[in-house]
């Protein structure tokens, strides 16, 4: 109807890896950001699917949306950090999965438009993985009560990504 709309969608995308991830993406020779860009294994395709449904409406000058949404990742890519301190390389890492509910309102006010727009967000990786962990607090060694400089961190389907916010606003 003009002032009620229900959509859902499934749409599956991808991404080449970044000049970056590439120029750093050997074990063997790992890199401080930025890099001199040195040939390196190739990194594969990130390969996206994304469900989403959801409602907008108007009424007036106000319009709103609520909808939800999921992304699988499969290839994604990651930087893990090496044995030396301060470096790391990016390599492609099994899959991940960004998941959430959004919700929106905006009006006008004045003549100025003003809204806001809120995301909550499940960002977690679906395949399990070991990873080093050298001087990282969340490390094994760091969590049996040692001193943490070695270590590795054990990576479980439906660990949060970490630096990935929870909410946006």
């Amino acid at each position: 109807s003009p002032s009620l709309t229900a959509y859902a969608g499934i749409n599956q995308g991808s991404r080449s890896p970044s000049a970056v991830e590439l120029g750093c993406a050997d074990p063997d020779n790992p890199c401080k950001l930025p890099n001199a860009m040195a040939g390196d294994p190739p990194l594969r395709q990130v390969v996206t699917t994304t469900l989403e449904a959801g409602l907008r409406g108007t009424r007036g000058s106000t319009s709103w949306n609520v909808g939800v949404f999921r992304a699988d990742n499969r290839d994604d890519i990651l930087f893990v950090a090496d044995n030396s301190a301060g470096f790391g390389y990016f390599r492609n890492f099994g899959k991940t999965r960004r998941q959430g509910l959004e919700a929106g309102v905006s009006t006008t006010v004045a003549g100025a438009t003003v809204g806001a727009n809120l995301t909550l967000l499940d960002a977690t990786f679906r395949s399990a993985e070991l990873l080093g962990g050298a001087g990282n607090s969340s490390n094994d060694e760091a969590e049996a009560g040692l001193p943490g400089v070695d270590g590795r961190i054990e990576v479980r389907p439906g660990n949060r990504i970490p630096l990935i916010p929870r909410h946006l606003l």
